[in-house]
């Protein structure tokens, strides 16, 4: 789940932010799918996405994405062997995959300029693991 980061000028600009937020998949509490997040860094922020997930394979990747317009964030959640509640630190991506852990990516516009960043530490917290899945994420990012 590699994100680029560039501006509308072409100008690569480096920027760091911290990325928290909820998955919500649990239909007795909302009636769609939702992602909620907040971010502060550079912007500061704050989205309820509609969400979809899907499970590639027995041994995962989970794929959690939330978007509206241009904003958008994105899960990615590889289980040491089967997909379980419990906790999956966050790595980057470009530097290959961890088991456990989880990549994280963000996009949103800014000032009239996307921003698109990769998670690069933090924790993604799988509360639940079956037909519906939840749980809690928090995960610095940087530009790529």
């Amino acid at each position: 789940m590699a994100v680029r980061r560039r501006d509308a000028a072409g100008a690569v600009r480096r920027s760091t932010a911290r990325l928290a937020g909820l998955v919500l998949f649990l239909a007795g509490c909302r009636p769609e799918p939702s992602l909620q997040a907040y971010w502060t860094g550079t912007d500061t922020g704050k989205a309820v996405l509609p969400a979809r997930a899907a499970l590639c394979g027995t041994h995962g990747p989970l794929l959690i994405f939330g978007q509206s317009g241009d904003t958008g964030i994105g899960l990615a959640l590889y289980p040491l062997d089967s997909l379980q509640a419990g906790k999956y630190p966050v790595f980057d991506p470009t530097l290959g995959v961890v088991r456990p852990g989880a990549a994280v990516a963000a996009r949103w516009t800014r000032k009239m300029v996307m921003a698109d960043l990769r998670g690069s530490q933090g924790q993604v917290a799988l509360e639940n693991a079956g037909a519906v899945v939840s749980g809690h994420f928090s995960a610095r990012t940087s530009g790529g």
